[in-house]
């Protein structure tokens, strides 16, 4: 696939082709060619000609000798080529064409060799709903194909007419539109798709067939909180690979516009089979009974024991004492500080708090608006892994009212507002930096005394090293007992649903996405255990594109804060936390005292938790 959406290396066959050509350009066309060194984009023509363009919207053509023929002008500009999806398109024996995708529609134009310029427009409208990817796939003679995020299309240029070709969501398919990344024309007339994973290239041909013929799978729904974004995109994907695989069962998804009304389904035993918890309340969920204890699975199951994953996951996935919540994958954050600001591996509030106080024109977290958030972002720093010595669950006690919370938020008023300028996002966006970017120069100016870091594979943790360096290190959340206490993070975490009248076909999705197989094919860190271990030996990722170099101290680092970690959603119910930050926010507003507020939310949390 040539073209601006080629994904994997802004090189193509065309480009390749004409480099191995002996050019022949005439000294009086150099200066039009002041930007060939911009090249992004290429197609060769039937008879060997060459077309080349870049990001100014300035096109080449070459013969296929070599020779530079003339120029054109493509329908963007570099101005809009970043916005846009645009590109170079090959129809074979009819022609290649640039197009220019506008809202709800494609505009093709077909490339005149003799003269660079652009024939008439081919304005195909988008019909699907969903259009949120557009894809363009060279087609030679059989024309172009484009995917517009539901359905992939054959457009025959020579009539102007586009047909279907398939739906993404049949059930037959089970692939996505955005998933594939080239797509050609065998002789046969046979269509085949290339999808390319970090660590594994998929070919799947297209064929038809009667649906008599397919074997009849039970559905298993799969509820998720909201349709957009990257957990939706990675439980697709999960789905569409046990798809791919179980002949017995198959996945759904079920939409839902809030957690509130997910979550209010799921209490009265209605709702999927499955449910994506990253956006929903698990400890009230595991409180209600809603979630299946998976303990009997586990012991069962031939290809998954719990004690073959990491204690860390294990310890992740018990809520309320039971084994109810599956992780395929993780991320782990901490915090960098300079070196020797703890000793050992972990710290308490009152050294984190002592830091910010012997640095009074620094921070000790980083802030976009420092005058209304500073107070409440800290009090979250020291709360997020030490909210459980305040609360006991098995008791339903809590104690916020024995000095020691009205103590700390008082500490806080104290620390006061750092002189620091607040951060404009939009002068960021226009400056071409990052947030990540600003966050982190701050922390090596020593303005701000912690960075934020996560890390979800070997070579960002690499990264991460290499940021450390000599000055800093890692460490965790601050805990009343200086254990080391880093989050752990995941998108995807899964439970069924005690409700549920299909707890097999459930299991066997998160059985398959706890399998060997499944966990050896990630780049990120792998939930098993034996799967971890051969993850840590890894030389290279990304086919070779990435060399790991680790120490074996830094390997050791690494399990280190992995054993450390905890996953912080399944700790305390979101209405406890609401309670705290609201009464917390009206003290550093000036409104109560520390004292009064710590007698608020002694009663409030009480009475929630004895409900």
């Amino acid at each position: 696939m040539c073209g601006k959406n080629a994904k994997h290396s802004s090189k193509c066959n065309a480009v390749a082709l004409f480099c191995r050509k002996k050019a022949t350009i005439d000294e009086t066309v150099i200066d039009k060619l002041r930007h060939v060194e911009t090249i992004t984009m290429g197609q060769a023509g039937p008879s060997g000609e060459v077309c080349l363009s870049n990001f100014y919207g300035e096109i080449f053509l070459f013969n296929a000798d070599g020779q530079y023929i003339c120029m054109g002008k493509a329908p963007w500009d570099k101005d809009s080529y970043n916005g846009s999806t645009c590109g170079l398109a090959n129809a074979g024996r009819n022609g290649i064409f640039t197009y220019f995708v506008n809202r709800n529609s494609i505009a093709f134009q077909e490339i005149d060799f003799t003269n660079g310029k652009l024939g008439a427009v081919q304005e195909i409208q988008l019909v699907s709903n969903g259009n949120l990817s557009v894809e363009i796939f060279d087609g030679y003679d059989r024309g172009i194909f484009f995917s517009d995020g539901d359905i992939l299309w054959n457009y025959e240029t020579d009539k102007a007419e586009a047909s279907k070709v398939l739906s993404w969501s049949d059930s037959a398919v089970n692939l996505k539109g955005y998933m594939i990344d080239a797509l050609g024309v065998l002789e046969t007339g046979l269509i085949t798709m290339v999808h390319q994973s970090p660590s594994e290239v998929y070919f799947a041909q297209i064929v038809r067939k009667d649906r008599a013929e397919l074997v009849e799978k039970q559905m298993i729904t799969l509820g998720v909180v909201g349709n957009e974004g990257i957990v939706q995109s990675e439980l697709e994907e999960m789905a569409s690979a046990f798809n791919r695989e179980s002949t017995s069962y198959e996945i759904t998804f079920e939409f839902y516009n809030s957690f509130m009304e997910f979550q209010e389904k799921l209490i009265k035993g209605e709702g999927p089979d499955l449910i994506s918890l990253s956006a929903i309340d698990i400890t009230v969920l595991s409180d209600k009974g809603v979630l299946e204890d998976l303990t009997p699975y586990f012991a069962e199951s031939n290809i998954i024991k719990k004690e073959d994953l990491l204690p860390a996951v294990q310890r992740a996935g018990t809520v309320n004492d039971i084994m109810c919540c599956v992780l395929p994958d993780f991320q782990v954050s901490g915090f960098l500080v300079e070196k020797g600001t703890a000793e050992g591996n972990g710290w308490n509030a009152d050294q984190f708090l002592d830091m910010g106080e012997n640095n009074p024109n620094a921070a000790l977290v980083f802030c976009l608006d420092y005058k209304q958030s500073y107070p409440m972002e800290v009090l979250g720093m020291v709360l997020d892994a030490d909210l459980g010595s305040y609360l006991n669950f098995t008791d339903r006690e809590c104690c916020f009212d024995d000095g020691r919370f009205a103590s700390l938020m008082e500490r806080i008023v104290q620390l006061g507002i750092p002189p620091l300028e607040s951060v404009d996002m939009k002068e960021i966006m226009a400056s071409g930096q990052s947030l990540s970017g600003v966050m982190k120069e701050r922390f090596f100016k020593r303005e701000v005394l912690t960075y934020r870091t996560t890390v979800s594979s070997l070579d960002s943790y690499q990264d991460a090293v290499a940021e450390m360096g000599e000055i800093s290190e890692w460490i965790g959340y601050p805990t009343v007992n200086r254990v080391p206490y880093n989050e752990m993070i995941s998108n995807t975490p899964l439970g069924i649903n005690h409700a549920s009248d299909a707890k097999e076909g459930a299991w066997a999705f998160l059985e398959f996405l706890l399998s060997e197989k499944y966990q050896d094919r990630k780049t990120g860190f792998p939930v098993r255990q034996d799967s971890f271990e051969k993850y840590l030996e890894q030389t290279e990722m990304f086919n070779g594109i990435v060399q790991i170099k680790l120490t074996e101290e830094d390997k050791e680092i690494l399990q280190t804060i992995i054993e450390h970690a905890y996953w912080m959603q399944a700790k305390t119910p979101y209405d406890i936390s609401h309670i705290i930050y609201e009464e917390a926010g009206a003290v550093f507003a000036g409104d109560k005292t520390s004292e009064e507020a710590a007698e608020i939310i002694q009663r409030r949390v009480q009475l929630y938790i004895q409900e």
